[in-house]
């Protein structure tokens, strides 16, 4: 089985363009001899980008994809970067037109929006009137003394296009609704349409999985290999089968976008996604396994996806979903595997790391509640950040006034000053505040905390005092005790 992702290097490579490789990878490598070919698609000029190419590549391999074919590393259908294909696109537009399947169109575009205008105005469909269908080459020559440059135009017959798709099932098209799409344009290049053909059919691709906004696009490409399949002959033109992944919507049910969040492979990387969560998660949208898990290996998925048993309902991208896989695969690694994975984040806010023993403390106690590596900051940020009451807020302050909260800090804070430090010491102190003054749970945990942290919640609180250390922690008690309950205290 021979299938191919095809990316356009305008941009980071979009969380739906990832899932298209990824479904075309697990497709590929379902047998010994499949294969899976990336072709660059960098026809446009005005838009395409070498690092973006270059993002392309690095995102496939960031996320385990590799390629069997393609611009990097060759292969027997050399090229596979459209822009060294120009030779060959001519070759074959030449063919067409030769052979009645195309013509050229010398219509301006102001000719051809006038034109479209009235037909509308008219009630008629927008499509092209063939007004150049019929010119004589004498007609075409004074044309081209007047310094227009045609396109060539795909002729559109009449009838229907029909195909199964593997995903849509059967779908229909009646071809008076399409208009004799351009194949050249005016300075040679090819257009999406014709290009993409060409390259399918060289390539000998078998499986076309891509995007459903492509869905109608798919009839004027069966056309052309129709037209190539009666020129060139049935037996050396193969029309693949198609396969059409519905688009992956926001959690508002809108097209997917940068405003929804991180929806790159950079930027998740970036932000500390794991490459094997990442591929997990959009490998599950629009497609479960039939044993109901949802954390599954390339292996499990290489043997469990089948492409006729994705939805053909849109997927919303779920991202607390996709924290709580990349959770998943965070959890299996070491102690030293996660440290040296979020240390960088750690790095690039500017905090002092270097006491890394104790920094280390910290990162194991908050790794059981960190998604992904960039959340480490917010977990640590109670260790970092100044202590300044003015930041309490009315949350907090309610803690303090609750009306045993005062007894808590201060006995907690005499208690504290003779106390083992340990954390069956310090907890010992804790109870000791419970059994004589008969307070529990929330009322005396929760004063604590907020008078050592200026936090509501976090991770385990004698663990986090015995970070800050004792003299650090005493500081902090005294200050509430003067500044905000009025007490003084030696």
């Amino acid at each position: 089985m021979r299938v191919r992702f095809a990316p356009s290097p305008t941009g980071d490579l979009h969380f739906g363009n990832a899932r298209t490789a990824i479904l075309n990878w697990i497709v590929a490598r379902k047998t010994e001899d499949g294969k899976f070919i990336l072709r660059i698609e960098d026809t446009d000029k005005d838009r395409n980008d070498p690092e973006a190419e270059k993002g392309i590549y690095e995102a496939l391999k960031w996320l385990g994809i590799d390629w069997d074919e393609g611009p990097d590393i060759g292969g027997p259908f050399h090229p596979y970067r459209q822009s060294e294909s120009f030779d060959i696109y001519q070759k074959y537009a030449s063919l067409l037109k030769e052979n009645g399947f195309a013509y050229e169109c010398f219509c301006t575009e102001e000719e051809l929006e006038k034109r479209k205008k009235k037909a509308l105005e008219e009630g008629r469909p927008p499509i092209y009137d063939r007004k150049c269908l019929y010119l004589s080459e004498e007609e075409k020559q004074k044309l081209r003394e007047q310094g227009r440059k045609p396109v060539l135009r795909f002729f559109v017959r009449e009838g229907e296009v029909r195909f199964n798709d593997k995903i849509k099932g059967d779908v229909v098209f009646e071809t008076k609704n399409i208009s004799d799409f351009i194949i050249l344009r005016s300075d040679g290049s090819p257009t999406y349409n014709f290009a993409v053909v060409i390259d399918d059919f060289r390539m000998k691709i078998d499986l076309v999985i891509r995007g459903d906004d492509h869905l109608a696009n798919t009839p004027k490409q069966i056309l052309v290999y129709e037209a190539l399949s009666k020129i060139l002959g049935e037996d050396k033109v193969k029309i693949p089968e198609f396969a059409h992944i519905p688009m992956i919507l926001g959690p508002d049910r809108s097209k997917l976008s940068k405003r929804h969040g991180a929806v790159s492979v950079k930027r998740a990387k970036e932000k500390g996604y794991l490459p094997e969560a990442l591929f997990n998660y959009l490998s599950l949208l629009g497609w479960s396994s039939p044993t109901g898990e949802e954390i599954l290996s390339k292996e499990r998925l290489i043997k469990e996806v089948e492409i006729d048993r994705i939805s053909s309902a849109a997927a919303v991208f779920d991202f607390t979903k996709l924290n709580w896989i990349n959770q998943e695969y965070l959890k299996k690694l070491s102690d030293r595997e996660f440290i040296e994975f979020v240390w960088p984040f750690l790095e690039k806010t500017g905090w002092d790391l270097s006491d890394r023993k104790k920094v280390e403390k910290m990162i194991l106690l908050v790794r059981d509640g960190v998604s992904f590596g960039e959340e480490i900051v917010k977990y640590l940020e109670v260790f970092f950040k100044e202590f300044d009451i003015t930041q309490l807020n009315d949350k907090l302050k309610e803690v303090l006034d609750w009306e045993s909260s005062k007894i808590v800090i201060e006995e907690f804070y005499k208690k504290l000053k003779d106390a083992e430090w340990t954390k069956e010491g310090v907890f010992a102190k804790i109870k000791e505040i419970q059994k004589e003054n008969k307070i529990k749970g929330k009322f005396l945990y929760m004063p604590i905390r907020v008078a050592t942290t200026l936090e509501e919640h976090g991770p385990d609180l004698v663990e986090v005092i015995l970070i800050f250390g004792k003299d650090e922690i005493l500081k902090r008690l005294k200050i509430i005790l003067k500044e905000y309950y009025k007490i003084e205290v030696d």
